[in-house]
């Protein structure tokens, strides 16, 4: 099995599924044929899925930002478990003391108005983040947009992390992924991974590094990486102003 085959063991499922199958083991719930082993049936069906699509790779071999599944899937999937669990302990309570119902009945309520008050606080404390580095990003426009009118389609940039993620969304360039992004989601050959921006400006002979795999054009944000001083490449310079360099990379 190779690398890019390992299986995937995410925690927070195998806690909620065991949690899930102390529940079926002290009801018995798959000796009843009624609507709760429907719901029983349903809910191993959801925990199932929540493994399977971590563990794609297991198959297909290809590794895949896994935690997209894990926000945008598993974490619903594991809320619903734990939502039904609440439920049937608050059912078995109820049944042995039925004073607790009047109580029980409140807690609904109280749960909605929990979620409601996270999320409006969740969602003004992201703005409050978020909303000066998006006034930021604005700045970029002029760059992604002259990439966009003066290269060629599917041509190669370098430039800093946070600029890596963002030109293959916005404009028709490929990039050169930095070393982070690389060693953590991918597996690729030792030897590319080399090929990252720290390590060819850190190369003696510059060109002769970045010819290793293709390069077309190197992005430099003069503001947040003065230190690069690309310009003491002598490279040909082709865009100069609002805080960025592009050069060119002879061939």
């Amino acid at each position: 099995m190779g690398l890019q085959h390992r299986p995937i063991l995410h925690r927070p499922w195998l806690f909620v599924t065991a949690l899930f199958g102390i529940y079926v083991y002290a009801t018995k719930a798959w000796r009843v044929v009624n609507l709760r082993r429907t719901h029983i049936l349903f809910i191993f069906g959801l925990l199932a899925t929540a493994i399977a699509v971590l563990n794609q790779q297991v198959l297909s071999g290809v590794v895949i930002q896994y935690y997209h599944y894990i926000w945008y899937f598993n974490q619903p999937v594991f809320a619903v478990v734990l939502a039904f669990l609440g439920a049937a302990l608050f059912a078995a309570l109820s049944a042995r003391n039925p004073r607790l119902q009047k109580l029980f009945r409140f807690v609904p309520w109280v749960v909605a108005l929990v979620f409601i008050a996270t999320g409006i606080l969740t969602q003004y404390s992201a703005y409050r983040h978020y909303a000066p580095i998006v006034h930021e990003d604005q700045r970029y426009g002029i760059a992604f947009q002259w990439l966009m009118e003066n290269t060629p389609k599917d041509s190669v940039v370098m430039a800093n992390q946070y600029l890596s993620e963002l030109i293959p969304i916005y404009t028709e360039n490929n990039v050169v992924w930095n070393s982070v992004h690389i060693l953590t989601s991918y597996f690729v050959p030792p030897e590319r991974v080399k090929f990252t921006p720290e390590n060819l400006l850190a190369a003696p002979d510059f060109l002769a590094a970045s010819r290793a795999y293709r390069l077309d054009y190197v992005l430099w944000d003069t503001k947040k990486d003065p230190d690069w001083k690309i310009d003491r490449l002598s490279l040909p310079l082709l865009y100069s102003g609002d805080g960025f360099d592009i050069y060119g990379v002879p061939k």
